[in-house]
């Protein structure tokens, strides 16, 4: 009887590039929807709102529920990938966050869609750790700033794609357009297998055949190893100040429009949408920024934007002016674009995903915002209170130069 033999590794280099290619876009086409997903508790929040009767303080808990979630699955998911395979991850959390966010569909008031939104949130939160973890271990590292600038605009492309398909349901059957994202990911979880590479029997580009593999069952520790404690720490710092930041603005976005400015579903649609354009082209620039000038050049895009914000806020309801400024605050609040790549090269190669979902363990913070924001507006207005992420994101921006520059190092 012939002896089987264990699989040997194949570099990453050796892989063809149509293959790596191939591999790449399919993870795109899949975090267009990733995107979409997560948006929805933000574009969809005031019709949500309505249709089950929630009161203000109960429809942002919905995105604490769902931030929760996205916490736990970036802690579970993120190790797990490092542990059993990126790519058997993918399909699975792609195919769980498909299913729940159809759920939503048939959810009608506030403890379902609670717990709809946190199971939504645990398979949307180790997206980005995997998705990651895949790619970088692909291309070169000189590459990996413009890579993820066009996984950046693809989230800006769920997010449009949200926009434009909101100018013809929000007033009409708002839940269609939980149809239109919940379908997609449910067939692209089926040809996971298929497109992308085993990463289990992949060596990394640039990697040694002898690179460290996890032998841990719980590879977050090594994160707080003390030479890699105060990276830890100031990086999940700096993605918290981020959502908070984020949801403290764009999250409210919508009801601002509707309840402050009182556009329609149509014209809220249109801004929505010119704020994703923005942050798509945004994602290439301050991609290009990254490989160029360093991953912490993007600084400047959050103090730029924190300007932004204020004007904003103060400008009177003119279509045009409002959408010219929300595509500037997307294309400045693009600068954080390369974070992925950043996050996990700061790190040795065997945690690559679970150093990526570091990201998300900054919504231990992140997820607190509704409520501030709605604490706030009670008391002095929603507009107001919004203005409040303009400092957080000053204050990410000093968090952000307190970390040290990869790029440089790795050329050295």
């Amino acid at each position: 009887m012939a002896m089987s033999k264990a699989r040997l590794p194949v570099r990453a280099e050796d892989i063809s590039l149509t293959r790596r290619v191939a591999a790449f876009a399919f993870i795109l086409l899949g975090y267009i929807f990733y995107s979409y997903a997560w948006n929805t508790i933000d574009v969809l929040r005031p019709y949500i709102r309505a249709s089950a009767g929630l009161t203000l303080t109960e429809a942002g808990l919905l995105y604490s529920f769902q931030s929760a979630g996205a916490l736990v699955g970036a802690v579970v998911v993120g190790q797990m990938a490092d542990r059993f395979g990126r790519r058997n991850l993918l399909a699975a959390i792609t195919l769980g966050y498909g299913v729940a966010l159809l759920a939503g569909v048939f959810a009608h008031d506030f403890v379902s869609l609670a717990a709809q939104r946190l199971v939504l949130g645990i398979f949307l939160g180790g997206v980005f750790a995997v998705a990651v973890g895949l790619y970088v271990g692909l291309f070169d590292a000189q590459v990996r700033g413009r890579l993820a600038s066009i996984v950046g605009a693809t989230f800006g492309l769920g997010l449009a794609l949200q926009g434009w398909l909101g100018g013809f349901y929000l007033d009409n059957d708002w839940t269609v357009m939980l149809w239109a994202g919940a379908v997609p990911p449910i067939v692209l979880a089926l040809f996971t297998f298929v497109v992308i590479p085993d990463d289990r029997h992949v060596i990394p580009y640039g990697g040694a055949p002898e690179a460290p593999v996890i032998t841990s069952k719980m590879p977050a520790r090594e994160l707080f190893a003390p030479e890699h404690r105060r990276t830890t720490l100031l990086l999940t710092l700096l993605s918290g100040l981020g959502f908070l930041g984020y949801q403290g603005f764009s999250g409210w976005v919508t009801t601002f429009l509707k309840d402050v400015r009182g556009f329609s579903g149509a014209d809220m649609g249109a801004l929505i949408a010119w704020q994703a354009v923005g942050g798509i082209l945004g994602g290439f620039f301050w991609g290009w920024v990254a490989d160029r000038f360093g991953r912490r050049a993007g600084i400047l895009g959050f103090v730029i934007g924190s300007a932004i914000i204020i004007a904003y806020l103060r400008a009177p309801a003119v279509p045009a002016l409002l959408g010219t400024l929300g595509a500037a605050y997307g294309f400045v609040m693009s600068s954080g674009i390369a974070w992925g790549p950043y996050f996990t090269e700061l790190y040795p190669s065997h945690l690559r995903s679970t150093a990526a979902s570091v990201f998300h363990w900054g919504r231990i913070i992140g997820f607190l915002a509704p409520a501030i924001t709605v604490a706030v507006a009670d008391v002095v207005g929603l507009t107001a209170a919004m203005m409040m992420a303009a400092l957080v994101y000053l204050a990410a921006a000093l968090v952000w130069w307190l970390l040290p520059e990869t790029l440089v190092r790795r050329r050295a």
